[in-house]
């Protein structure tokens, strides 16, 4: 299988099966990999970890509780994690919110965004005083399709083009 079908194939794996935490060693086993060069092979072409991805598909699920009125403490548990303390670490460390800010949809939250050109097309970067909120390319849509994308996530937030 080609390098681009393996991280495919891996990716579409972790969406399924996040929640289980497949280990590294178990992902390069299962690609025929060994770890570390499977790793860096993900990493290259994905950009982000195995786990790392896991990281972000738990966040994504724990946003849609916390958007549904789930309490932080109910959020935590059903996404799997031991807490709200874990809950906020990965809120802080994948979406640059807090669990609260995000569950009041970026309510007294500043957001600064401005839109970049890469050498794999233009991109728009969203963050906040703690970090990185959005990162997404324009691929079929507008400049203002995607700040409408982004204020309508968080329709309460201030926002400040850079």
């Amino acid at each position: 299988m080609i390098q681009e079908q393996v991280i495919a194939e891996t990716i579409d794996y972790l969406v399924g099966h996040y929640q289980e935490r497949p280990d590294l060693d178990f992902l390069a086993k299962r690609a025929g990999y060994e770890a570390t060069h499977f790793q860096k092979m993900f990493k290259d072409h994905v950009g982000i970890s195995p786990k790392r991805m896991c990281q972000y598909m738990h966040m994504r699920k724990a946003r849609g509780l916390l958007e549904s009125g789930a309490s932080t403490l109910d959020t935590a548990l059903e996404s799997g994690l031991s807490g709200q303390g874990r809950l906020h670490d990965l809120f802080v460390s994948c979406e640059g919110l807090t669990p609260g800010e995000t569950k009041n949809r970026g309510q007294g939250v500043e957001i600064i965004y401005g839109f970049y050109s890469s050498h794999i097309g233009q991109l728009m970067v969203s963050k906040t005083k703690r970090g990185v909120c959005y990162l997404g390319f324009l691929v079929d849509e507008s400049a203002e399709d995607a700040q409408r994308y982004m204020k309508a996530h968080w329709p309460k937030a201030t926002f400040k083009h850079n």
